[in-house]
């Protein structure tokens, strides 16, 4: 059984694809960042839980992205962001259940 990476292969062209001043989230970001364009003027924001995978993320941040790319601490149920501040948000690798998902309970 083989993995299917269209779907990793479509969200790299998605963001690619989005137009200067874009805000992208990515989470969790410590696994692998999202490649951006050397010349791709978006601001990206990696959230992760975990302290070391934000030291990694941290750690691979290429120097012509530092200025535009922002790596923090935060949870997908306790976000530091308002609503509506992001254009895209990039789920990658992971399935979520909330609270509220659980069967019979």
């Amino acid at each position: 059984m083989g993995a299917n990476v269209d779907r990793v292969y479509q969200s790299m062209d998605v963001v690619a694809e989005m137009p200067g001043r874009a805000m992208i989230l990515d989470m969790p970001c410590g696994i692998e960042m999202l490649r951006l364009r050397a010349d791709q003027r978006v601001r990206y924001v990696g959230l992760d839980i975990s302290a070391p995978m934000l030291q990694r993320a941290r750690s691979r941040v290429p120097a012509e992205h530092r200025d535009r790319v922002e790596i923090i601490e935060g949870s997908i149920e306790r976000m530091p962001f308002e609503g509506g501040e992001f254009d895209l948000f990039v789920l990658q690798r992971h399935a979520l259940r909330t609270r509220s998902g659980n069967r019979g309970g």
